[in-house]
């Protein structure tokens, strides 16, 4: 009888707490905005969002926001799909909001890889700030996708990158492609670099693990990897520590081959694994 009881309490503690959690009703919304002081992003029966402004400050280009939570529960705000430019690039933003509380909070940027990105100036930040229940049962109370606007014309046509008669596509298919356009090695520096160009062809997210490198058939860990938003570029630096290289006694001039195995899944679907990419180092230019 005891554990009847015991049982029957459990479910209706169970069946309370996905009350409170599903009594959070999820909004969702685009927005787009071509003024950046002072301007209202959203004001819903959750959350309430302004951006306040945009300033570039140091090394950092940032977005402003100050967000009122209006639920009973915690909220945890995150921007995630971010692109500048349609180049993926991904602000420093995790905030802990509490219930009832307005908080000021910042989206930055860091201006260190814009010139390697090909971000001469922001024309379009695009992004989805989500604010999710701070809870084990996670509700998510706003989805909002912006699009930002900061010079206010929101008419700007964004193209893709170029191809360059010395770039290398080592893989494309109707949803991805994958270019290797330069290497270098930085006098004084203590990395050997391959840079990379990827384009998401698909509209929907995209990401790619590398795994299994080899450099002139010797193994080593490679960093490269790619989550991509969608219809979006993103730029990515191979870096093998020459140190790394003096103990496979291989020397920069003599890099002919790095190969890996690639998994791709888009919107979690596995589209392929263990597919082989080969990037012929060799006929890379310098730079």
């Amino acid at each position: 009888m005891k554990k009847i009881i015991y049982l029957l309490l459990s479910l209706l503690l169970i069946s309370l707490c996905s009350c409170s959690s599903s009594g959070i009703k999820t909004i969702e919304e685009d927005v787009t905005l071509t003024t950046t002081v002072d301007t209202l992003v959203t004001d819903n029966e959750n959350v309430k969002v302004v951006l306040d402004s945009i300033e570039e400050e140091g090394r950092y280009y940032n977005l402003n926001f100050t967000i009122t939570n209006k639920t009973d529960t915690d909220l945890v705000a995150v921007m995630e799909n971010s692109t500048i430019n349609r180049v993926v690039y991904e602000p420093e933003f995790n905030y802990h909001i509490e219930a009832g509380q307005t908080t000021q909070v910042s989206a930055r940027y860091v201006t260190l890889n814009f010139e390697n990105s090909g971000i001469d100036e922001v024309l379009l930040i695009d992004s989805h700030l989500r604010l999710w229940t701070a809870t084990d049962n996670v509700v998510t109370a706003y989805d909002g996708h912006l699009f930002l606007y900061p010079l206010g014309d929101d008419s700007i046509t964004i193209g893709l990158r170029e191809d360059l008669e010395t770039d290398k596509i080592v893989y494309e298919d109707e949803y991805v492609k994958i270019v290797a356009m330069n290497k270098t090695t930085e006098e004084g520096g203590s990395y050997f670099k391959v840079r990379y160009y990827f384009l998401n062809k698909t509209d929907k997210n995209l990401h790619m693990t590398f795994k299994d490198s080899t450099l002139n058939t010797q193994e080593y860990n490679t960093n490269v990897y790619a989550k991509i938003a969608p219809e979006a570029m993103f730029y990515c630096t191979e870096l093998i520590l020459l140190n790394d290289l003096e103990a496979m006694g291989v020397s920069v001039n003599d890099i002919s081959e790095i190969t890996y195995k690639i998994n791709m899944t888009v919107d979690s679907k596995l589209i392929f694994e263990d597919k082989d990419l080969v990037v012929d180092v060799a006929s890379l230019i310098t730079k």
